[in-house]
């Protein structure tokens, strides 16, 4: 799963937690927790991203840091 694809996911549940709680008071506590949970699994996910770029580095010294931004996929299938 491609950092981008968790990005996204935490963008779409703060937007559902955030109308929750619009709608229900009693749900402003447990949507809090899981703001920061999702921020927390977001940042996470930032990290695991980070290992995996270093240890490519380490083992091929090939750097593919900012490889996604510069080659962006294309839609093939």
């Amino acid at each position: 799963m491609s950092d981008e694809i968790v990005n996204n996911f935490n963008k779409q549940i703060f937007h559902f937690l955030v109308e929750r709680m619009k709608t229900d008071n009693l749900m402003i506590e447990p949507c809090s927790h899981m703001i920061v949970l999702i921020r927390n699994i977001e940042r996470l996910a930032d990290l695991a991203t980070n290992i995996a770029e270093n240890l490519v580095f380490y083992l091929e010294a090939k750097n593919i840091k900012h490889q996604r931004k510069l080659n962006p996929p294309t839609k093939e299938h």
